[in-house]
Protein backbone atom coordinates (compact mmCIF):
# COMPACT_ATOMS: atom_id res chain seq x y z
CA UNK A 1 0.00 0.00 0.00
CA UNK A 2 1.10 3.64 -0.84
CA UNK A 3 0.23 6.43 1.41
CA UNK A 4 -1.16 9.30 -0.48
CA UNK A 5 -2.16 13.16 0.37
CA UNK A 6 -5.20 14.69 -0.82
CA UNK A 7 -4.88 18.61 -0.05
CA UNK A 8 -7.32 20.92 -0.57
CA UNK A 9 -9.95 24.00 0.46
CA UNK A 10 -13.44 23.91 1.52
CA UNK A 11 -15.22 27.43 1.44
CA UNK A 12 -18.00 27.85 4.08
CA UNK A 13 -19.35 31.62 4.87
CA UNK A 14 -21.38 30.11 7.35
CA UNK A 15 -18.12 28.22 9.05
CA UNK A 16 -17.29 24.25 8.72
CA UNK A 17 -19.02 22.33 11.32
CA UNK A 18 -17.39 18.58 10.07
CA UNK A 19 -15.40 17.37 6.99
CA UNK A 20 -15.07 13.66 5.95
CA UNK A 21 -12.22 12.24 3.38
CA UNK A 22 -14.11 8.37 2.92
CA UNK A 23 -16.07 8.42 5.56
CA UNK A 24 -13.10 9.47 8.27
CA UNK A 25 -13.70 12.71 10.49
CA UNK A 26 -10.72 15.00 9.11
CA UNK A 27 -8.83 17.87 10.79
CA UNK A 28 -9.19 21.29 8.94
CA UNK A 29 -7.98 24.71 9.26
CA UNK A 30 -10.15 27.81 10.45
CA UNK A 31 -10.05 28.92 6.55
CA UNK A 32 -11.12 25.23 5.41
CA UNK A 33 -8.20 23.93 4.16
CA UNK A 34 -7.30 20.25 5.04
CA UNK A 35 -4.91 16.95 4.72
CA UNK A 36 -6.28 13.99 4.17
CA UNK A 37 -3.93 10.79 4.27
CA UNK A 38 -4.93 7.51 3.25
CA UNK A 39 -3.50 4.20 1.75
CA UNK A 40 -3.57 3.61 -2.14
CA UNK A 41 -4.55 -0.23 -2.47
CA UNK A 42 -4.56 -0.22 -5.82
CA UNK A 43 -3.80 1.46 -9.23
CA UNK A 44 -7.08 3.87 -8.79
CA UNK A 45 -8.80 4.76 -5.44
CA UNK A 46 -12.13 6.30 -5.60
CA UNK A 47 -12.30 9.13 -2.96
CA UNK A 48 -15.77 10.85 -1.31
CA UNK A 49 -15.41 14.04 0.58
CA UNK A 50 -18.57 15.01 2.65
CA UNK A 51 -18.72 19.01 4.25
CA UNK A 52 -21.52 20.17 6.58
CA UNK A 53 -21.41 24.05 7.78
CA UNK A 54 -22.70 25.41 11.10
CA UNK A 55 -26.25 25.68 9.67
CA UNK A 56 -26.10 22.00 8.69
CA UNK A 57 -25.91 22.02 5.40
CA UNK A 58 -23.78 19.84 3.68
CA UNK A 59 -21.70 19.22 0.06
CA UNK A 60 -20.06 16.84 -1.24
CA UNK A 61 -17.65 15.23 -3.69
CA UNK A 62 -16.47 12.06 -5.37
CA UNK A 63 -13.53 11.41 -7.72
CA UNK A 64 -10.89 8.79 -8.53
CA UNK A 65 -7.56 9.45 -7.54
CA UNK A 66 -5.34 7.16 -10.39
CA UNK A 67 -1.37 6.59 -9.96
CA UNK A 68 0.81 7.86 -12.22
CA UNK A 69 4.10 7.18 -13.14
CA UNK A 70 7.02 9.59 -12.53
CA UNK A 71 6.47 10.84 -16.11
CA UNK A 72 3.36 11.55 -15.85
CA UNK A 73 1.56 8.79 -17.61
CA UNK A 74 -0.84 6.35 -15.69
CA UNK A 75 0.74 2.95 -14.14
CA UNK A 76 -1.73 1.32 -16.86
CA UNK A 77 0.41 2.63 -19.67
CA UNK A 78 -2.50 4.96 -21.33
CA UNK A 79 0.13 7.71 -22.48
CA UNK A 80 0.93 5.83 -26.02
CA UNK A 81 -3.01 6.01 -26.98
CA UNK A 82 -3.39 9.50 -25.41
CA UNK A 83 -0.44 10.24 -28.38
CA UNK A 84 -2.46 8.47 -31.09
CA UNK A 85 -6.44 9.71 -30.08
CA UNK A 86 -4.91 13.58 -30.28
CA UNK A 87 -2.63 13.34 -33.22
CA UNK A 88 -4.66 14.59 -35.44
CA UNK A 89 -4.99 18.10 -32.91
CA UNK A 90 -3.25 21.01 -35.02
CA UNK A 91 -1.51 22.41 -31.78
CA UNK A 92 0.31 25.38 -33.37
CA UNK A 93 3.67 27.69 -32.49
CA UNK A 94 4.39 28.26 -28.79
CA UNK A 95 5.65 31.54 -27.81
CA UNK A 96 6.84 32.36 -24.26
CA UNK A 97 7.67 35.93 -22.69
CA UNK A 98 9.50 35.39 -19.48
CA UNK A 99 10.33 38.50 -17.40
CA UNK A 100 12.23 38.36 -14.17
CA UNK A 101 12.76 41.49 -12.06
CA UNK A 102 15.68 41.82 -9.42
CA UNK A 103 17.09 44.85 -9.39
CA UNK A 104 14.62 47.20 -8.40
CA UNK A 105 15.81 50.98 -8.44
CA UNK A 106 13.64 52.20 -5.64
CA UNK A 107 11.95 49.47 -3.87
CA UNK A 108 13.23 46.50 -2.14
CA UNK A 109 15.23 43.83 -4.03
CA UNK A 110 14.14 40.19 -4.76
CA UNK A 111 16.02 36.86 -4.48
CA UNK A 112 14.68 34.69 -6.87
CA UNK A 113 12.39 36.38 -9.93
CA UNK A 114 15.23 36.25 -12.55
CA UNK A 115 16.69 32.73 -11.77
CA UNK A 116 13.35 31.45 -11.91
CA UNK A 117 12.09 33.40 -14.96
CA UNK A 118 15.89 32.14 -16.61
CA UNK A 119 15.35 28.56 -15.75
CA UNK A 120 11.39 28.46 -16.20
CA UNK A 121 12.05 29.79 -19.93
CA UNK A 122 14.69 27.04 -20.22
CA UNK A 123 12.54 24.15 -19.42
CA UNK A 124 9.60 25.80 -22.14
CA UNK A 125 12.58 25.95 -24.71
CA UNK A 126 13.85 22.65 -24.33
CA UNK A 127 10.64 20.25 -22.64
CA UNK A 128 8.45 21.88 -24.56
CA UNK A 129 9.30 23.48 -27.72
CA UNK A 130 8.78 27.28 -27.30
CA UNK A 131 10.69 29.68 -28.76
CA UNK A 132 11.27 32.01 -25.49
CA UNK A 133 12.31 35.84 -25.49
CA UNK A 134 13.62 36.50 -22.41
CA UNK A 135 13.58 40.33 -20.08
CA UNK A 136 15.29 40.38 -16.96
CA UNK A 137 15.06 43.26 -14.58
CA UNK A 138 13.02 45.09 -16.81
CA UNK A 139 11.28 48.52 -17.04
CA UNK A 140 7.71 49.13 -18.06
CA UNK A 141 8.70 50.85 -21.52
CA UNK A 142 10.57 47.61 -22.23
CA UNK A 143 7.38 45.30 -20.95
CA UNK A 144 4.77 47.01 -23.45
CA UNK A 145 7.01 47.85 -26.25
CA UNK A 146 7.71 43.42 -25.96
CA UNK A 147 4.11 43.12 -25.42
CA UNK A 148 2.82 45.10 -28.48
CA UNK A 149 5.52 43.61 -30.49
CA UNK A 150 3.78 39.87 -29.75
CA UNK A 151 0.26 41.18 -30.48
CA UNK A 152 1.09 42.73 -34.07
CA UNK A 153 2.80 39.32 -34.79
CA UNK A 154 1.09 36.34 -33.35
CA UNK A 155 -1.98 34.88 -35.37
CA UNK A 156 -4.46 32.51 -35.33
CA UNK A 157 -2.37 29.60 -35.20
CA UNK A 158 -0.01 30.77 -32.19
CA UNK A 159 -0.16 30.20 -28.70
CA UNK A 160 1.43 32.69 -26.00
CA UNK A 161 2.51 32.16 -22.38
CA UNK A 162 3.57 35.22 -21.15
CA UNK A 163 5.67 34.24 -16.99
CA UNK A 164 5.88 37.27 -14.64
CA UNK A 165 8.14 37.34 -11.70
CA UNK A 166 8.58 40.41 -9.92
CA UNK A 167 6.67 42.74 -7.24
CA UNK A 168 2.96 43.79 -7.48
CA UNK A 169 0.88 46.05 -5.50
CA UNK A 170 -2.92 46.92 -5.46
CA UNK A 171 -5.05 50.12 -5.49
CA UNK A 172 -7.32 48.92 -2.50
CA UNK A 173 -9.82 51.46 -3.17
CA UNK A 174 -9.87 50.63 -7.08
CA UNK A 175 -9.51 47.24 -6.67
CA UNK A 176 -6.79 47.53 -9.51
CA UNK A 177 -3.94 45.25 -9.42
CA UNK A 178 -0.76 46.24 -11.25
CA UNK A 179 2.93 45.00 -12.21
CA UNK A 180 6.18 47.13 -10.65
CA UNK A 181 8.97 46.96 -13.40
CA UNK A 182 12.12 47.90 -11.80
CA UNK A 183 11.40 51.70 -12.30
CA UNK A 184 8.50 51.32 -10.38
CA UNK A 185 8.48 53.99 -6.93
CA UNK A 186 5.72 53.27 -4.47
CA UNK A 187 5.55 57.29 -4.06
CA UNK A 188 4.70 57.59 -7.89
CA UNK A 189 2.50 55.44 -10.00
CA UNK A 190 3.51 56.89 -13.33
CA UNK A 191 6.02 53.63 -14.17
CA UNK A 192 3.58 51.04 -12.63
CA UNK A 193 2.02 48.44 -15.38
CA UNK A 194 -1.96 48.02 -14.93
CA UNK A 195 -2.51 44.21 -14.70
CA UNK A 196 -5.77 45.90 -16.86
CA UNK A 197 -3.50 47.53 -19.42
CA UNK A 198 -1.79 43.72 -19.50
CA UNK A 199 -5.18 42.24 -20.83
CA UNK A 200 -5.85 44.63 -22.41
CA UNK A 201 -2.94 43.79 -25.11
CA UNK A 202 -4.06 39.74 -24.73
CA UNK A 203 -7.67 40.91 -25.87
CA UNK A 204 -6.51 42.29 -28.96
CA UNK A 205 -3.78 39.32 -29.93
CA UNK A 206 -4.70 36.67 -32.42
CA UNK A 207 -3.11 33.99 -30.97
CA UNK A 208 -5.21 30.88 -29.64
CA UNK A 209 -4.45 30.30 -26.60
CA UNK A 210 -3.02 32.76 -23.80
CA UNK A 211 -1.60 32.07 -20.62
CA UNK A 212 -0.17 34.32 -17.86
CA UNK A 213 1.68 32.84 -15.30
CA UNK A 214 2.31 35.59 -12.41
CA UNK A 215 4.34 34.86 -9.33
CA UNK A 216 3.93 38.24 -7.92
CA UNK A 217 2.02 39.77 -4.79
CA UNK A 218 -1.87 40.56 -5.58
CA UNK A 219 -1.50 38.80 -9.10
CA UNK A 220 -4.86 36.99 -8.19
CA UNK A 221 -6.74 40.08 -9.14
CA UNK A 222 -6.07 39.41 -12.80
CA UNK A 223 -8.84 36.36 -12.65
CA UNK A 224 -12.32 36.84 -13.49
CA UNK A 225 -15.17 33.87 -13.80
CA UNK A 226 -13.84 30.05 -12.95
CA UNK A 227 -13.23 27.87 -15.77
CA UNK A 228 -15.20 24.89 -17.36
CA UNK A 229 -14.37 21.79 -16.09
CA UNK A 230 -13.56 18.16 -16.89
CA UNK A 231 -15.64 15.76 -13.85
CA UNK A 232 -13.24 14.35 -11.93
CA UNK A 233 -12.32 10.28 -13.06
CA UNK A 234 -12.94 9.85 -16.80
CA UNK A 235 -11.60 7.80 -18.98
CA UNK A 236 -7.96 7.81 -20.93
CA UNK A 237 -10.64 8.21 -23.91
CA UNK A 238 -13.12 10.81 -22.21
CA UNK A 239 -9.94 13.28 -21.25
CA UNK A 240 -8.83 12.77 -25.36
CA UNK A 241 -11.73 13.61 -26.37
CA UNK A 242 -11.43 16.87 -23.91
CA UNK A 243 -8.42 18.01 -25.32
CA UNK A 244 -9.27 18.31 -28.29
CA UNK A 245 -12.55 20.94 -27.67
CA UNK A 246 -10.44 22.82 -25.61
CA UNK A 247 -7.62 22.89 -28.46
CA UNK A 248 -10.34 24.36 -30.39
CA UNK A 249 -11.38 27.12 -28.42
CA UNK A 250 -9.72 30.73 -28.31
CA UNK A 251 -8.63 30.89 -24.30
CA UNK A 252 -7.32 33.46 -22.39
CA UNK A 253 -6.06 32.33 -18.76
CA UNK A 254 -4.31 32.82 -15.95
CA UNK A 255 -2.20 30.82 -13.44
CA UNK A 256 -1.47 33.04 -10.25
CA UNK A 257 0.81 32.71 -7.80
CA UNK A 258 -1.47 33.83 -4.92
CA UNK A 259 -4.90 35.39 -3.97
CA UNK A 260 -4.83 38.83 -3.79
CA UNK A 261 -2.44 39.61 -0.64
CA UNK A 262 1.34 38.98 -0.66
CA UNK A 263 3.47 35.87 -1.59
CA UNK A 264 6.41 34.44 -1.00
CA UNK A 265 10.00 35.31 -2.26
CA UNK A 266 11.74 32.30 -1.73
CA UNK A 267 11.34 29.26 0.08
CA UNK A 268 11.92 26.61 -2.83
CA UNK A 269 15.70 26.73 -2.74
CA UNK A 270 17.54 28.60 -5.47
CA UNK A 271 13.60 29.37 -6.38
CA UNK A 272 10.43 30.70 -5.10
CA UNK A 273 7.84 27.92 -3.43
CA UNK A 274 5.82 28.80 -6.49
CA UNK A 275 8.45 28.71 -8.96
CA UNK A 276 9.68 25.56 -7.77
CA UNK A 277 6.02 24.10 -8.05
CA UNK A 278 5.45 24.74 -11.35
CA UNK A 279 9.06 23.55 -12.64
CA UNK A 280 8.89 20.46 -10.57
CA UNK A 281 5.42 19.56 -12.20
CA UNK A 282 6.60 20.08 -15.62
CA UNK A 283 9.97 18.58 -15.46
CA UNK A 284 7.66 15.32 -14.35
CA UNK A 285 5.14 15.28 -17.03
CA UNK A 286 5.33 13.50 -20.52
CA UNK A 287 2.14 13.77 -21.67
CA UNK A 288 -0.43 16.62 -22.90
CA UNK A 289 -1.24 18.28 -20.22
CA UNK A 290 -4.20 21.23 -19.40
CA UNK A 291 -3.80 24.28 -17.85
CA UNK A 292 -6.15 23.53 -15.30
CA UNK A 293 -4.34 20.24 -14.35
CA UNK A 294 -1.05 22.11 -13.85
CA UNK A 295 -2.45 24.20 -11.71
CA UNK A 296 -4.37 21.39 -9.32
CA UNK A 297 -0.55 20.23 -9.13
CA UNK A 298 1.12 23.38 -8.40
CA UNK A 299 -1.69 24.48 -5.89
CA UNK A 300 -0.93 21.21 -3.67
CA UNK A 301 2.42 21.73 -3.65
CA UNK A 302 2.53 25.44 -2.99
CA UNK A 303 -0.11 24.85 -0.10
CA UNK A 304 1.43 22.32 1.75
CA UNK A 305 4.72 24.14 1.33
CA UNK A 306 3.96 27.60 2.06
CA UNK A 307 1.87 25.87 5.62
CA UNK A 308 4.82 24.45 7.02
CA UNK A 309 6.39 27.95 6.53
CA UNK A 310 3.68 29.74 8.09
CA UNK A 311 2.52 30.97 4.78
CA UNK A 312 -0.89 30.83 3.73
CA UNK A 313 -0.52 31.04 0.10
CA UNK A 314 -3.00 29.38 -2.91
CA UNK A 315 -2.54 30.02 -6.20
CA UNK A 316 -5.55 30.43 -8.40
CA UNK A 317 -6.76 29.48 -11.52
CA UNK A 318 -9.18 31.28 -14.56
CA UNK A 319 -10.01 33.06 -17.29
CA UNK A 320 -8.34 36.62 -17.26
CA UNK A 321 -10.60 39.52 -16.58
CA UNK A 322 -11.20 41.27 -20.11
CA UNK A 323 -9.29 39.50 -21.98
CA UNK A 324 -11.75 37.63 -24.43
CA UNK A 325 -11.58 34.10 -23.05
CA UNK A 326 -13.52 31.96 -24.44
CA UNK A 327 -14.02 28.10 -23.54
CA UNK A 328 -10.95 26.74 -24.06
CA UNK A 329 -7.39 25.91 -21.61
CA UNK A 330 -3.75 26.65 -22.67
CA UNK A 331 -1.74 22.83 -23.82
CA UNK A 332 1.13 22.25 -22.68
CA UNK A 333 2.71 19.52 -25.30
CA UNK A 334 6.00 17.83 -25.03
CA UNK A 335 8.24 18.51 -28.25
CA UNK A 336 8.32 14.92 -28.92
CA UNK A 337 4.55 14.82 -28.80
CA UNK A 338 4.18 17.16 -31.80
CA UNK A 339 3.80 15.62 -35.40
Amino acid sequence: KKQRTITGQVWSPAGLQYLKVNGKETEFKTDGKFRAVFAMESEEAKVHIVAADQNGKTDEMNFTLQERDSRGGTEKGGTDSAAKETASIAFGTYYALVIGNNEYRQLPKLQTAVEDARVVGKLLEEQYGFKVTALYNADRAAILTTLNDFRKRLTEKDNFLIYYAGHGTLEEKNTQGFWLPVDSSLDDDVNWLPTDRITGIMNLMSAKQIMVVADACYSGIMTRASLTRLESGKSEESYNKWLKKMAAYKSRVIISSGETKPVLDGGGGDHSVFAKALLDTLRDNNKILLGIDLHRAIAAKVVDASGRMGHDQVPQYAGLNRAGHELGDFLFVPAQRRG
